[in-house]
Order: structure tokens, then sequence, then C-alpha cells
């Protein structure tokens, strides 16, 4: 091992052999220059199809959102009306009733009735054409 002072003023002289790691040092920061180029462009491509994706899944989520809100509706509309139906035969059963149409007629038609109202109800508060105003009256 070789140790070598300077005095001010002089230049350090380095030889060809010790120059040599400085290129190689130089070539390899270009490679990751260019390594780095490479993998940001493929990153961006990736970045761009995702983001393209993404905007076709938010239009999915609003069309899932929009039929679990109508679907909410037909849940609490079931629920109210088999409600309807079971207090319908509980009232037969407690006024003791024997004629036919009284037990089946009487709770098939308050079950219709009670489905069919809410069922417009649903169609004319959910359907977008009526959230525009298209057929306002």
């Amino acid at each position: 091992m070789t140790v070598s002072f300077r005095l001010p003023g002089q230049q350090l002289r380095l030889a060809s052999h010790a120059r040599l790691p400085k290129l190689r040092m130089e070539q390899s920061r270009r490679n990751q220059n260019i390594g780095f180029y490479f993998i940001g462009r493929y990153n961006e491509r990736k970045w761009r199809a995702v983001l393209e994706r993404k905007l076709t899944h938010r239009h999915q989520i609003k069309e899932n959102i929009r039929t679990a809100r109508q679907l909410l509706f037909v849940l609490v509309t079931a629920f109210v009306g088999s409600g309807h139906f079971y207090s319908v035969i509980l009232y037969i059963r407690i006024t003791s009733d024997k004629s036919i149409i009284t037990i089946v007629l009487v709770p098939i038609f308050a079950l219709v009735s009670i489905k069919v109202l809410f069922l417009f109800t649903n169609y004319s508060n959910l359907h977008p054409h009526f959230e525009r105003g298209h057929f306002s009256c």
C-alpha cells in the first residue's frame, strides 16, 4: 500500500488502473438511469391500464349501489306484505270465521294488493326517468 501526499496547488493524478473503477461507477450509474427509465415507463403503462379499469369499476359500483337501493325497498315491501298477510291470517283464526272465502281469498287479495301498491311506489320513486323529471306532472 502506498500513501502519497500532495502539496497545495498540485492536482492528484490517478494512474490509468485507478481510473477504471471510476469509469465503471459512471457506467453503472448510466445503466441504473436507463433501468429507472424503463421501469418508470412500464409502471406508467400499468397505472394507466388500472386507471381505465377503475373507471369501469366505478360505474359498476354505482350500478350496484342503485340496485341495492332498489332491493332494499323490495325487502321492506316483502317484510310489510308478509306481516300484513300473517296479521290477516291471525285475524281470521281469532274471529273463527269458517267461510272458505274468508280463509282463502281475503289473505290472497290482501297480499296482492299490498305488493302492487308498494311495487308501483318503488318504480315511481326509483326509476331513472322519474329522477330526471321527464315524466313529472
